[in-house]
């Protein structure tokens, strides 16, 4: 018995002698290695063609990062054409250019607001207001004007340089999003997150009042994106991430007029000679129907789903593309 276990005992310490023997004779030499971050991922959202550097046309896009930058790129070519640091912020989601020659960025993490101007480069505003951290919206209003709204607290602002911001407060107590913003003719149009509701406000005194909903439209669960204006008529889409229906406000009238059908995209283009009609969306079963209208009045809308095959055939879906936009063209003409 005394030889089995001097025998079970030599075993054993040949065994642990050979794992010893395996070991690394440095414990240093066992350690992690930090190979990186394997995928990042750049957002590009907000974006607007304007007057850039010297006054030439740019694609002016905000894109993510720490911080996020503010790019201008020519829309011919892809070359970069400016750079500008965004401390503080994300990224953007709002981009707007104003008639004085401005280009602001509403930005997130913070919600900062940025001015560039030719000659200046770009000027941190600071926070417009100090509860709201995302503006998610900026709209061009008269000379250096703009207009934004915001999250978490629902709010709506002004920026002027001559006078700083205004706060026009919280739109309605039952929404914490100002979502889409536009201005037209010294009104100001937003849109809230679900139940989807749209506002007009006097730029001037700070009346607001909601619009009705369009007629067999329930708000619930849908969003009001994509507030536009263009040419006297108001668009709203009505939904979320997938297309739904683009409504048609006529501001003069004060009605819905209209509606366009599985709409998905970014601003309907201003009214420009090249463009003969837009879309009504009365919608069949075989085609989409267009709807001619005066002059003064055309316009066409970016990023729509295209019509039918059959409304479809031997043209090009108008305004499809950001570089048609740039060049305030759009194709097909009937």
């Amino acid at each position: 018995m005394t030889l089995i276990k001097r025998s079970l005992a030599a075993g054993l310490g040949a065994v642990l002698a050979a794992f010893t023997v395996a070991a690394p004779a440095d414990a240093s030499a066992r350690r992690i290695e930090d190979l990186g971050i394997p995928l990042e991922d750049v957002l590009l959202i907000g974006g607007v063609v304007a007057a850039g550097p010297g006054g030439e046309t740019v694609l002016w896009g905000a894109s993510s990062g720490d911080p996020a930058h503010l790019n201008a790129v020519d829309p011919a070519t892809g070359a970069e054409k400016a750079r500008y640091d965004l401390p503080g912020a994300g990224g953007s989601w709002a981009l707007e250019a104003t008639p004085d020659g401005s280009v602001y960025a509403g930005t997130y993490g913070d919600g900062r607001l940025y001015r560039w101007k030719d000659g200046g480069g770009i000027t941190d505003l600071g926070r417009p207001l100090a509860s709201e951290n995302f503006i998610w919206s900026v709209a061009a209003g008269e000379g250096a004007t703009i207009y934004g709204g915001t999250s978490p607290g629902g709010r709506l602002f002004a920026y002027d340089p001559a006078t700083g911001v205004r706060d026009y407060g919280r739109l309605s107590p039952s929404h914490a999003y100002v979502r889409s913003v536009a201005y037209a003719d010294g009104k100001i149009y937003a849109g809230t997150e679900a139940p989807a509701a749209v506002f007009e406000i006097d730029a001037v005194s700070g009346a607001a009042r909601q619009l009705p909903v369009p007629d067999g439209l329930d708000p619930a669960g849908k969003w009001a994106y994509d507030v536009n204006v263009a040419a006297g008529h108001l668009y709203v889409r009505y939904g979320g991430a997938s297309p739904g229906p683009l409504h048609v406000w006529d501001i003069a009238a004060g009605r819905w007029s209209d509606v366009l059908q599985s709409a998905h995209g970014l601003d309907v283009s201003p009214p420009t000679r090249t463009a003969p009609f837009t879309w009504s969306g009365t919608a069949s079963s075989s085609a989409t129907t267009r709807r001619r209208r005066p002059p003064r009045e055309r316009g066409c809308r970016s990023r729509a789903a295209s019509p039918t095959p059959a409304a479809s055939a031997g043209r090009s879906w108008a305004c499809r593309t950001i570089r048609a936009r740039a060049s305030s063209a759009c194709s097909g003409a009937a």
